[in-house]
């Protein structure tokens, strides 16, 4: 494990206490399972997007195909990328 850290902001990464931090190692567990969690996020979209197509296709959708947003939130993609940067400031070179 390298000795290189990150020491990020408490109010960015909204946690209880002043300040987390973290071994590169880490930041590579936490920047991967972000990077899942924006691909699957992509697939939900191109899911909808799917289901809202057919629906004004064919005036309805069955109501097995309601999928919902998980957020309802415009900004995910951005809370996404903001995450990742905050993280890239330990990224290896």
């Amino acid at each position: 494990m390298t000795t290189e850290s990150v020491t990020a902001s408490a109010t960015r990464l909204e946690h209880t206490a002043d300040e987390i931090t973290l071994t590169a190692e880490e930041c590579g567990w936490v920047r991967d399972a972000l990077m899942i969690g924006l691909t699957s996020y992509g697939q939900l979209v191109q899911v909808i997007s799917k289901i809202e197509a057919f629906k004004s296709m064919h005036g309805h959708r069955p109501e097995w195909l309601d999928v919902r947003h998980p957020t309802g939130a415009d900004d995910d993609v951005s809370r996404f990328a903001t995450a990742l940067t905050i993280l890239g400031a330990g990224a290896e070179s």
